[in-house]
């Protein structure tokens, strides 16, 4: 898309085959993927994929590939071993990359859902921690938690349809304190990016509210006279 500024190319015609094929640009991209992808390994799941199946397979990235950053998308996606109810599939599994991380010292990102909406008096605007799927045991063992939702109320309203809005919210960072702050950014489905500048807001726990952040303005230094 940046080579050739064709900027309505998508996933789907890119398969199929089904765009401008410039022999240049093809050949230039693919020298530019084959040097991102320089010591990324991926992992298909396969039938019956289950938590021993992910902790062989991270013991193996680190001591055999060097990994050193593991992206498990999605948590929800790896099975239950015989015998296990949901909330204790769930609790073993996020024990189970804790105990692989702090033994092999990499880096873990688990990816998971959120339940889908439920409508009350107060609709939640920035999901919560409690809004994820399955069992609590993902956040209250997680060091860090962040949320990324989309700005449903700006998105249907916004009148350019190629930006879109989402909510971008740490809810919970065990080292360094976390505040009441969300971010909403703006992607460009164009360009296939998101702008560097965005908006702060404060948010409250359930997620029901949020607020325009303002910074506040710097008193002017009072000059001294000796």
């Amino acid at each position: 898309m940046e080579l050739t500024r064709d900027y309505s190319l998508n996933l789907r015609d890119f398969a199929s085959g089904n765009f401008y094929k410039s022999a240049v640009a093809l050949k230039e991209s693919e020298e530019y993927a084959e040097k991102c992808f320089a010591g990324i390994n991926i992992v298909t799941r396969k039938s019956n994929y289950d938590t021993e199946e992910l902790k062989e397979g991270i013991i193996n990235a680190v001591e055999n590939k060097g990994s050193k950053l593991i992206i498990i998308d999605h948590l929800d996606f790896i099975d239950k071993l015989e015998k296990e109810t949901d909330n204790g599939h769930v609790l073993n599994l996020m024990k189970t990359i804790r105990n692989v991380q702090s033994a092999f010292k990499v880096a873990v990102v688990a990816v998971s859902h959120l339940r889908k909406p439920v409508y009350s008096k107060e609709s939640v605007i920035i999901p919560s921690m409690d809004e994820f799927y399955g069992s609590k045991s993902k956040c209250d063992i997680a060091t860090a938690v962040v949320v990324l939702a989309p700005d449903d109320s700006e998105n249907m309203n916004y009148s350019v349809r190629s930006l879109r809005f989402t909510w971008c919210c740490v809810r919970k960072l065990r080292m360094g304190g976390i505040d009441n702050l969300a971010a909403r950014l703006v992607f460009d489905c164009q360009t296939g990016k998101y702008a560097e500048e965005y908006q702060l807001y404060k948010v409250n726990y359930s997620g029901t509210k949020a607020e325009l952040f303002e910074t506040p303005k710097k008193e002017p230094e009072q000059k001294k006279i000796y």
